[in-house]
């Protein structure tokens, strides 16, 4: 009888240091990897921009281009808004070690590479990219990472054009955009545009004039929210936020 009890006691006494581990265990606060792998879900609230030197030959005058991520069942996707603004092509990811590659024809070609990573605040961030065509080095002239919940937000929206230039765009929450000399659009025709994303649109006025455009929150050295704009023809053009 006495072994019993002595028994009993044993096993209430390892039961008790179980419950006072697990509540430790239960009481740790999880540890966040601010610093660590990013997974491809993350991307989601991105996109990058980039825009390419104007000194190849080889390259179209078009040199805005954007990547954008969304979520298409299990997968996630890369859409991006190549050469010619009237095109986009959309397909899975290739993600891993935080390096994402995107190859436009997936024959090996044309292939865009993105180095990833995470600063101290758990923000993703843009270490470096290139691109390589037919074995060739292309050089970028810049590429930037950017938060979505960062940028402006271009639907109902007046921009002017960066350099003063008496000349604006504006943009309707009904989908129909206009450009105008005058800040009160006496003159402007009304056009339709595509919205791609809250900061990504896409528009033409005639089946030549061409208009791709994306809001970022600054670009290279300037630190002010602008609206990168691509017009063919017209090249590259940024515009600030006016009203």
């Amino acid at each position: 009888m006495k072994k019993s009890i002595n028994t009993l006691i044993m096993l209430f006494s390892v039961l008790l240091v179980l419950a006072a581990c697990k509540k430790q265990v239960d009481n740790l606060e999880p540890v966040s990897d601010k610093t660590g792998e990013i997974g491809s879900d993350e991307l989601l609230n991105y996109y990058i921009v980039l825009r390419h030197q104007n000194d190849y030959p080889n390259l179209p005058q078009n040199l805005l281009q954007v990547f954008d991520f969304t979520k298409y069942g299990w997968d996630t996707e890369v859409t991006t808004r190549l050469f010619n603004v009237t095109s986009q092509s959309k397909q899975k990811i290739v993600f891993n070690n935080n390096k994402l590659v995107y190859d436009i024809a997936g024959d090996g070609k044309d292939v865009y590479s993105f180095q990833l990573a995470k600063d101290s605040e758990g923000k993703i961030t843009l270490s470096t990219y290139q691109y390589v065509s037919k074995g060739d080095m292309i050089a970028i002239f810049y590429a930037q990472i950017f938060k979505k919940t960062e940028a402006p937000i271009f639907k109902g929206k007046i921009f002017r054009l960066w350099n003063n230039t008496i000349y604006f765009l504006k943009f309707t929450p009904n989908n129909t955009w206009y450009s105008s000399f005058y800040e009160d659009f006496r003159d402007a025709d009304v056009r339709v545009y595509h919205q791609d994303s809250p900061v990504i649109w896409a528009g033409s006025v005639n089946p030549r004039d061409k208009f791709l455009g994306v809001c970022v929150p600054y670009w290279k050295d300037i630190n002010q929210p602008l609206m990168l704009v691509d017009a063919d023809p017209g090249g590259f053009q940024m515009y600030s936020v006016f009203k």
